[in-house]
């Protein structure tokens, strides 16, 4: 059992925001040249309603239902700012997951003693012990061997805490006020806490499926 709480000071050895993938590459020997893995990610749960649904940044959090929440400071002289619609995270070989953006910093994502599957805000190169955040455990597994940087899809999953698998966990039950929206929380032993809704029981197991994804940084920094 993965549980360590880990200053992410490694996140700028695993993580340097000046890399760019080649395509011509493939997926094994970028990893063995300990190269993150570039990821866009959706559900997987064939008998629920969000089933391949995207799963997007949002407020710190990755939901299904809501949109990729992003900033880019139009003050910074010719700064060039993504389009900032489209969430992407990296995946280092060491364990370590990032959001792909450009902010100074990056953005480490973690999972607290709660479960709910979190990324920190930008300019951020450390979380302080006190919290309690596990940093490391993350890993993307293709599907299919032999596969290129183009066409990659596999399972991107956790090993810390105890790790049972992946929740969505609902925002809201009433039906009535819209399509329904889900945070991801990591099945945790001892379970998750401050769901949205306050009951566990609302939850519902699913897969999270990684497409590599090979563009540029898709923002400067996730809101």
């Amino acid at each position: 059992m993965f549980s360590t709480t880990f200053t992410v000071l490694i996140f700028t050895t695993l993580f340097p925001h000046l890399i760019s993938p080649s395509p011509l590459l493939s997926l094994e020997s970028r990893q063995a040249a300990s190269e993150p893995v570039r990821l866009t990610l959706k559900a997987s749960s064939p008998k629920a309603a969000f089933d391949h649904k995207p799963i997007n940044a949002n407020s710190q959090g990755f939901y299904i239902g809501r949109r990729t929440s992003s900033y880019c400071p139009t003050s910074v002289e010719n700064l060039v700012c993504p389009p900032g619609n489209v969430t992407a995270i990296q995946v280092g070989s060491g364990g370590g997951a990032s959001m792909d953006s450009e902010v100074p910093g990056g953005q480490p994502i973690y999972v607290p003693p709660t479960g709910n599957l979190s990324y920190t805000p930008g300019h951020l190169e450390s979380i302080p012990d006190i919290y309690n955040y596990t940093v490391l455990g993350f890993a993307f597994t293709p599907y299919a061997a032999n596969s290129t940087t183009d066409s990659a899809v596999g399972s991107f999953t956790f090993s810390g805490l105890g790790f049972k698998g992946w929740l969505a966990c609902p925002l809201t039950t009433n039906i009535t006020s819209g399509r329904r929206r889900y945070r991801i929380f990591a099945n945790i032993e001892g379970g998750v806490a401050d769901v949205p809704t306050g009951d566990p029981g609302d939850c519902m197991p699913t897969e999270i499926e990684g497409t590599v994804y090979t563009g540029n940084s898709p923002a400067w920094q996730y809101g």
